[in-house]
């Protein structure tokens, strides 16, 4: 009962959020650390407007606070109305490889590839990574080269497609260290792209720290 009161009153907007804040909004309380707030936007949001871009925001609000199981329950709300999306296949894996459950995620991450979800570059990249920690280095591998051929054929990457991109020749460095510079050279686009996000900058400190 309590939790159907409150989304009833986050759709009506009388809990703490104004009731004009918008997606925006919300994406902006995440950045700031204003988590309360903006789960009180995603959930008033999510009966006005349940897009995936807000549920994807919303569950990486949640993943960013620890609340895996509370993640996993949106997407299953967001599948329920939208049974044959694939939109949000790529958090899904990301949470389970959260948990540890491995096979679970890596049959997520390929139901966003093999349904071109918006976010399947993304989801390539988290797959290869799994790849690369379950020690299958040559597959990893192949899948980061591709990488470089989505960059040069490209014009129209997304700042977090351009993180994709910059993390996968972080990896490939390690046959090729010219490419670090290359990542570094990607992640400043990607903050170009989207000055507001804070991913390239961290990717690129963690590459500092990690070389330099």
């Amino acid at each position: 009962m309590t939790r159907i009161a409150s989304i009833v009153l986050a759709g009506l907007g009388l809990l703490g959020a104004p009731a004009s804040a918008s997606l925006e909004d919300a994406e902006a309380a995440v950045r700031e650390g204003r988590y309360g707030e903006a789960d009180e936007i995603f959930a008033r949001e999510s009966v006005a407007n349940p897009t995936p871009r807000l549920y994807r925001r919303w569950v990486e609000s949640l993943r960013l606070t620890g609340r895996i199981d509370e993640g996993l329950a949106r997407i299953a709300a967001f599948v329920e109305k939208e049974p044959a999306s694939v939109e949000l296949e790529n958090k899904r894996g990301e949470l389970l490889y959260a948990r540890g459950r491995v096979e679970e995620a890596r049959a997520a991450f390929e139901r966003a590839i093999e349904g071109r979800a918006s976010d399947h570059l993304v989801a390539e990249l988290n797959l290869a990574m799994l790849l690369f920690d379950e020690g299958k280095l040559d597959e990893a591998l192949a899948r980061f080269d591709r990488f470089i051929d989505v960059y040069n054929g490209s014009a129209q990457l997304s700042s977090e497609e351009l993180v994709a991109v910059g993390i996968a020749c972080r990896y490939l460095g390690a046959t090729n260290p010219d490419l670090y510079k290359d990542a570094l050279r990607v992640l400043d686009e990607a903050k170009a792209k989207d000055p507001s996000s804070h991913q390239p900058t961290i990717r690129a400190g963690e590459l500092f720290l990690e070389k330099y």
